[in-house]
């Protein structure tokens, strides 16, 4: 799961048994990214721009 809310969003992953990662938001997370493209490279696969 990607999100920007830490209640509904990772929470209810974490919930659900789901990884989460917490984007543009700051909190108790265990994996954070400031856009996607930090999610990019937080799940192995960073991306170029344009493609």
């Amino acid at each position: 799961m990607i999100g920007d809310s830490l209640t509904a969003d990772i929470q209810g992953a974490a919930g659900a048994g789901i990884p989460a990662i917490l984007v543009r938001s700051s909190g108790p997370a265990r994996w954070v990214a400031a856009d996607l493209w930090g999610v990019s490279e937080l799940v192995g696969h960073p991306i170029s721009a344009g493609k």
